[in-house]
């Protein structure tokens, strides 16, 4: 239910970044959610099915939708409390105007190896993509179309020199630029040439439409955003891992 008043969007910045710990903010977010639920009941289907079906990722993808429905919670008030996300064509979810709602924020959500990213923006689009560090085998062939793809994405911006961090890095670029345009990847792929040839000036132009930024993340993880003001990012912010720093950061900002 969404009764009672709803507190003001946030006056600050039009995006923001935030990293979650998910396992350190496990315990608050769960509590936060047993307290005042904020997920869709699809969500919790999905979390049930997923739960069932034995997914080991199960408990901290429930977290960091939790933690994702709080960050836009501070945007959007609290009107979008359970509120189903509407899905465009592309696959990629929104929320969608409603009488008594904020203006809605654009949103994109990306999570792995206990850690998750989320981008709230007012400025248009956004996408974000987490990649953890691991082992790959991938053709070299491959590996040079999706890297060359990702560097003409970002030319001035140098990819790791290791070969697997090289490539998790441009495949990060390549994801947030998907998801920022709400196509699918595999679509992204063939404007960039990777999957059907050299690609074209114009899918290279329109992927250039949402500029790209790589972001610093901790030893072992690699990200990238795609989106409108997404070079003005100063710092990713952490997300509150206690209850305490929690009800802090929902409090309308001064």
């Amino acid at each position: 239910m969404n009764d009672g008043p709803q507190h003001d969007v946030r006056p600050h910045r039009s995006l923001e970044v935030l990293v979650v710990d998910l396992t350190r903010a496990h315990k608050a977010l769960d509590a936060a959610e047993r307290a005042t639920p904020r997920l869709s009941d699809d969500q919790r289907t999905r979390f049930d099915d997923m739960t069932r079906r034995g997914n080991k990722d199960a408990a901290l993808w429930r977290i960091a939708h939790i933690a994702l429905r709080i960050a836009l919670e501070r945007f959007a008030g609290i009107g979008i409390r359970e509120v189903a996300y509407a899905i465009d064509p592309g696959g990629r979810p929104r929320l969608a105007a409603a009488d008594g709602l904020m203006p809605c924020p654009h949103f994109n959500l990306s999570h792995t190896g206990g850690y998750a990213l989320i981008a709230v923006s007012h400025a248009g689009p956004v996408g974000i993509d987490l990649e953890v560090e691991r082992t790959l085998s991938i053709s070299s062939d491959r590996r040079q179309r999706i890297e060359a793809a990702a560097v003409r994405l970002l030319p001035d911006q140098l990819l790791p020199t290791a070969p697997d961090a090289r490539f998790l890095q441009a495949w990060v670029r390549l994801e947030a630029a998907a998801k920022a345009s709400g196509q699918g990847i595999g679509q992204i792929l063939t404007e960039a040439g990777v999957i059907a040839g050299a690609g074209s000036a114009r899918g290279m132009q329109a992927l250039s439409i949402h500029p790209v930024r790589d972001l610093m993340m901790p030893s072992g993880f690699y990200a990238a955003i795609a989106g409108a003001e997404c070079q003005q990012i100063l710092a990713i912010e952490n997300f509150p891992t206690d209850a305490a720093a929690l009800r802090e950061f929902l409090q309308v900002a001064t």
